[in-house]
């Protein structure tokens, strides 16, 4: 071979190792990388390796790449990667992985063999692209899309009951035209609290729904809460006054809060209604006020049955309700917690509740001070 040609064989291998390597350089940057002996002993990982599973090099090399194998990946997986590499073919495929913490991350997997130029398998190689966030996604959008059509399947049933019961009575007011006064009156009333009921079902999803869209507005202003909180006790103190429950409140005098005065109401007034039908006969409902630099905490505190741990877990889901004697719900809608919740976050505040089956409970509304604006 002239010393030309020689040279020109030096070129193009001096060009080609140098293609390669920054091919190599471009993948290390862009992809989860490792090597394999025929064993599966790890004998190189890059960066991102380290990175993503929280091992160093050191640690990583020299053990089988099980060490990041995650338990809730089905065996079936990994055999029939094996079949697949070890017959000299690609594998690829979804798998959860876990990391050195225990927590686990998802990769997209191309895993490939090695080969001599006798075509013996000398090691294996795989590359990885991270996409936990998209299985993240993919799953809040799944979760997301279940709770939609539980949402419409319960509030098509929530619907139906107090409206069939309005067109069921006036039905049968409407045939029976010699009906006794006390039964005309009986049915009336029942269509009065159905219709009652519907309106105010069709007012919660209404909220509920702007919530969610992010529709909704709080316009904050200075609020006097003694005056605030007497006004608001006004308002259920005939439902009280029907189970002689009294309604005490203490330690607002001289106290202030800048909120959206009717959202604010509308949370108090959720809690209070709830005590109220939860309270037996002759019973109190306490209202309560504390403040420290940060917060003002009003607490609604009453003498029902409690709740229980389980209770308490569902309490402010949508249209979780409440049973009492543990057999019938009390009637309501069960959007109105869910909806104080949300009416709290927007005001950057939040809901606790202390309760314990026997002994009543407290629901504690933290708000912040100072300036309170609109989420963007």
């Amino acid at each position: 071979m002239s010393q030309k040609n020689v040279q020109n064989f030096t070129d193009i291998k001096d060009n080609s190792l140098a293609i390669l390597t920054q091919y190599k350089k471009a993948m290390d940057h862009s992809y989860i990388i490792s090597e394999t002996d025929p064993r599966g002993i790890i004998t190189n990982a890059n960066e991102l390796f380290c990175k993503i599973s929280g091992y160093t090099k050191k640690e990583l090399i020299g053990k089988p790449h099980s060490i990041v194998r995650h338990p809730d990946m089905p065996s079936v997986v990994f055999k029939n990667l094996w079949q697949t590499i070890q017959a000299k073919q690609i594998w690829h495929g979804i798998v959860q992985n876990k990391h050195k913490t225990g927590g686990s991350y998802f990769v997209d997997a191309t895993v490939f063999p090695l080969l001599d130029y006798k075509e013996n398998i000398t090691g294996y190689v795989a590359i990885r692209d991270d996409i936990t966030n998209l299985i993240k996604a993919q799953k809040e959008a799944q979760a997301a899309e279940r709770a939609k059509s539980a949402f419409l399947a319960t509030m098509s049933h929530e619907l139906r009951t107090p409206l069939n019961a309005v067109i069921g009575f006036s039905q049968i007011l409407m045939k029976k035209t010699d009906m006794p006064q006390e039964s005309m009156k009986n049915y009336i009333e029942k269509i009065y609290t159905s219709g009652k009921h519907l309106l105010e079902l069709v007012n919660n999803i209404l909220d509920f729904s702007k919530i969610e869209d992010g529709k909704m507005e709080i316009h904050p202003v200075k609020i006097d809460l003694e005056s605030f909180m007497t006004n608001t006790s006004t308002l259920v103190e005939t439902a009280a006054n029907k189970k002689n429950i009294s309604i005490t409140q203490e330690n607002f005098t001289g106290k202030t809060l800048v909120a959206d005065e009717q959202l604010i109401r509308q949370v108090l007034l959720n809690l209070l209604s709830n005590s109220i039908k939860f309270t037996p006969q002759g019973k109190k409902i306490t209202l309560t006020c504390k403040e420290n630099e940060a917060e003002v905490i009003i607490s609604v505190c009453d003498e029902g049955p409690g709740l229980s741990s389980e209770q308490l877990e569902k309490l402010f889901k949508p249209f979780s309700q409440i049973k009492e004697h543990q057999n019938e719900a009390i009637k309501g809608t069960g959007l109105g917690l869910a909806i104080s919740q949300k009416i709290m976050d927007l005001h950057h505040g939040f809901i606790k509740v202390q309760s314990e089956l026997g002994k009543g409970s407290c629901f504690d509304i933290h708000l912040p001070k100072g300036k309170i604006c609109n989420p963007k």
